[in-house]
């Protein structure tokens, strides 16, 4: 029987909204103004120095080295901006990363899975703090540990960060599931480390996958998930 859920994190927990998006919310929240090229460019320089400096760090991920990472980036937007109070900046890109909004049944199906007895995951490739957005969603109890690239240092659907999280969740392949909304990422990156693998197609884009779940609720409509008893 599966005693380990593996999840995803954007498009599968939570709505999905890119980095990109995320990054107009906070200017526009600042009254910054900029014309379509200025904001193009100031975002090519905040992705390209997350992507440069993602994985430029010894020892143990921290608030620190989130915080290194952000606010340099933001650094690099604010001169393409000519901004000179970057405070406001950092502030807002906090916030801006605490506005996740979890499906309508999310809470409902974790809740019921971790009472039924899952030991329940997440990998992620997601950009920000993923501990303290569950925290802020009041998530963080029901889930055992979280994996980022940010501590893999790979990304889905790197084999590497599938370990990683293997190891944390003292896991095996063939006790687990992994359940996300990308085909690639999510579905094929664990089935390539022997993980059974569920596919949450949210939009009816993959007709010819199986198994797949129009959302959450699917794992027991479906009969995918077997209730189990917490030991």
């Amino acid at each position: 029987m599966k005693e380990t859920l593996f999840f995803d994190y954007d498009g599968t927990l939570v709505e999905l909204w890119s980095l990109k998006d995320r990054f107009k919310m906070v200017l526009d929240s600042l009254y910054i103004k900029y014309n379509e090229a200025t904001f193009e460019a100031a975002y090519r320089d905040f992705e390209e120095y997350l992507k440069i400096n993602k994985y430029n760090f010894d020892g143990e991920l921290n608030l620190e080295v989130y915080n290194n990472l952000w606010y340099g980036a933001a650094d690099k937007a604010a001169e393409r901006l000519s901004l000179d109070e970057k405070g406001r900046l950092y502030k807002k890109l906090d916030e801006i990363a605490s506005l996740d909004k979890p499906f309508p049944e999310t809470r409902e199906v974790i809740e019921s899975l971790h009472d039924k007895g899952y030991n329940l995951s997440i990998i992620t490739n997601n950009f920000w703090d993923i501990g303290k957005k569950l925290d802020n969603l009041k998530l963080s109890p029901y889930f055992d540990s979280v994996v980022s690239h940010f501590e893999a240092k790979a990304m889905k659907p790197d084999k590497k960060i599938f370990e990683l999280a293997l190891t944390k969740a003292k896991a095996r392949p063939d006790d687990s599931i992994m359940i996300g909304d990308s085909l690639e990422d999510d579905f094929y990156g664990a089935m390539l480390m022997g993980i059974e693998a569920i596919l949450v197609d949210r939009k009816d884009e993959n007709p010819s996958i199986n198994p797949r779940i129009k959302d959450l609720r699917g794992l027991f409509n479906d009969g995918l998930i077997i209730p189990r008893i917490r030991a």
